[in-house]
């Protein structure tokens, strides 16, 4: 009797049928066969179906694997028929099919040598029909059965998905470790499956990164998740705990760089433990001759913390201010409290030269960033944690020679400037500006300060060629003092540089008001007038505007700006304060907001973070403008370019 195998009910209905009728019929006696003749047509038959297999005929190819199976369902080749017949099944998506079939290679060939791979792609088919349980029941026991074959990483890749897939992390974090260890980072998917665990390890949060960490202890992901949650520790401030982890982290045996990283993580940690994030040092002058400017600073930064301008931090900002008004040791002592005390991750100020330069090399020396409120040139060069935040004259002649040679293609120009410190400064950084410009200064007239009557400097400027300006300007730079560096800052009135397409004129405006009707008077108006932020006075537009309507001034700060923010500014400073913001109280809030969006980035850990996250400041929205911070740690804003236009101050540029 032909014995039916139920894998043929669904896949070659009409040979099943043969077989029944053979039943029905099997009953009269038949002459046997010789042996030799069945083995043939049982080879016939196989090597039959193998031709309509590799011809893609698929469908036709089953019914004669079928009929091969009938003839003989134990035979050499039934087996391998099966194993055809699960392929072509799960080629046509029959994956229910194509599992009956492999079910069934072990008992028609128990020493087939595919059998561990048809048991491999049992496991597989039961995962992806969505039973993990069972298919890790025939992995577990195809490892019992096979511990040296090569398919054992990828049979531990499946255990690890179906462990997954029932929420068991751990198990399923154990299982990838082993397949990574079986597979080996020389092959893709080894290096796949590494990159697949770094995933995981961080991806997971501290309970996880425990038990991960034991886990993986002995591999190469061990030192991974203890460097990761040693860092999780730190932000949740669980400082001893990552102190414990980051002793362990330094005990393991690895590469020099899992050693640098672990001593990384040991200075890291110290910073951390003797620092507050979300607090800022504010060292102003509070007191002596330079109080009411340190005051005024403080207003602005006190708004931008009342404001909530403070770039949008998961913790308040919170300041703590000292005063720099004493003398110098004080200021030396202020600083060490606020980094050693009250722990601050950095601070904003001091305001004067004199002791500017002793701040910030305390600073550097305590590892704090210091953003500074001077117009110093070299504080910079104290290290790589000093910043200064301040416009300067040098920014102010860039603002209007870019209005002067780039835009209006100015290339000759005269000074007029007074004999006093500020005046010498700023004609001495106009001349070398324009002639690196490719410009020149053709004449250069100074006055007393207390002088009104300008005729004869005029008529100088206009009446001779000057043509040692180059040696006149040289002797006028040795005659600058540090001390006279130290410009007016201190001014109720804010400053500002002007370009000239004849004349230059750093001034107050007040005297300014006095030259510019006997410019006109002496037939000496040139094309263009360029002054500096000292210009910027609603005093000059009622008693000389209607003589400087070709002027150009570079703004320290114009709350006319069409700009919302400056707008917001203005008029929260007024509800505040009851009073108009200016220059100092403008500096004060973006020195806030730059800070305090720099120390609020979820990659700035520590002090020196915020140094380096301060150095990336690029296109930041300001009050004045974009801020940039430049490599030597010159924070610059894009002044705006003012003009006088019927009767009133408006913007130009930007």
């Amino acid at each position: 009797m032909i014995v039916r195998a139920a894998w043929l009910q669904k896949a070659i209905p009409a040979v099943i049928l043969a077989g029944m009728a053979f039943f029905v019929f099997g009953c009269a006696q038949k002459p046997s066969q010789p042996k030799m003749e069945s083995r043939i047509i049982e080879k016939d038959l196989f090597s039959e179906a193998e031709a309509y297999r590799l011809n893609g005929q698929a469908d036709k190819a089953s019914k004669i694997y079928g009929e091969y199976l009938l003839l003989n369902p134990k035979g050499d080749k039934a087996a391998l028929s099966l194993q055809r017949m699960a392929e072509m099944a799960l080629a046509r998506g029959d994956e229910a099919g194509a599992l009956s079939f492999y079910r069934q290679i072990p008992i028609a060939g128990p020493y087939y040598r595919g059998v561990p791979e048809v048991r491999y792609q049992i496991s597989r088919l039961l995962a992806v029909m969505g039973d993990p349980s069972s298919s890790n029941t025939e992995a577990e026991a195809w490892l019992n059965l096979y511990p040296d074959h090569p398919r054992r990483g990828e049979v531990f890749l499946l255990m690890a998905d179906n462990a997954g897939a029932v929420g068991d992390r751990k198990t399923s974090f154990r299982y990838w470790l082993k397949a990574q260890h079986e597979l080996g980072d020389s092959s893709p998917v080894g290096a796949s499956v590494g990159k697949r665990i770094e995933t995981i390890i961080e991806a997971a949060g501290t309970e996880d990164l425990r038990w991960m960490a034991s886990e993986a202890e002995s591999t190469p992901y061990a030192p991974i998740a203890l460097k990761r949650l040693a860092r999780l520790l730190m932000e949740l401030e669980e400082l001893e705990e990552a102190e414990i982890i980051v002793s362990r982290l330094a005990t393991l045996e690895g590469d020099p760089q899992q050693r640098q990283d672990a001593l990384e993580l040991v200075t890291e940690l110290k910073d951390r433990k003797e620092t507050r994030k979300g607090v800022i040092g504010c060292l102003l002058p509070l007191s002596g001759p330079f109080a009411n400017f340190g005051k005024e600073v403080l207003m602005g930064i006190q708004l931008a913390i009342m404001t909530q301008e403070n770039g949008q931090c998961r913790s308040p900002v919170e300041i703590i201010v000292k005063d720099s008004g004493g003398d110098e040791e004080s200021v030396k002592a202020a600083v060490m409290d606020l980094v050693d005390k009250k722990k601050v991750m950095a601070i904003i100020g001091p305001l004067s030269r004199r002791v500017a330069l002793l701040a910030a090399e305390t600073a550097q020396g305590l590892g704090v960033p210091i953003v500074t409120l001077t117009q110093r040139e070299e504080i910079t060069s104290s290290g790589d944690m000093v910043f200064r935040f301040f416009p300067t004259p040098a920014i102010e002649v860039d603002s209007v020679l870019e209005m002067a040679v780039d835009r209006l293609g100015i290339e000759r120009f005269a000074v007029m400037y007074p004999e006093n410190a500020y005046g010498r400064l700023l004609a001495a950084l106009f001349f070398d500006a324009v002639t690196a410009r490719g410009g020149s200064v053709t004449a250069a007239e100074s006055y007393g300060e207390d002088e009104t009557d300008f005729e004869e400097e005029i008529k100088k400027l206009t009446g001779r060629y000057y043509p040692n300006t180059r040696q006149d300007m040289e002797g006028l730079r040795q005659l600058i003092t540090p001390e006279e560096e130290e410009t007016v800052i201190i001014k109720d009135h804010p400053r500002s540089i002007i370009d000239f397409e004849a004349l230059f004129i750093p001034d107050r405006a007040e005297r300014v008001a006095m030259i510019a009707p006997q410019l006109i008077y002496h037939d000496a108006v040139p094309s263009a007038l360029f002054g500096t932020s000292l210009w910027q006075s609603p005093d000059l537009v009622k008693s000389a505007g209607e003589y400087l309507n070709n002027a150009f001034i570079p703004s320290s700060f114009f709350e006319e700006l069409d700009s919302e923010m400056v707008r917001g500014f203005g008029e929260a400073f007024r509800n505040a304060y009851e009073s108009s913001p200016r220059l100092l109280s403008a500096q004060g809030y973006d020195s806030l907001r730059l800070l305090a969006q720099a120390m609020c980035r979820d990659d700035v850990r520590t002090r020196k973070h915020l140094a380096k996250a301060l150095l990336e400041i690029s296109d930041a929205e300001t009050l004045r403008g974009k801020a940039t911070c430049t490599a030597s740690r010159e924070i610059r804003q894009k002044a705006p370019l003012l003009t006088i236009s019927n009767g009133r101050i408006v913007k130009v540029l930007p």
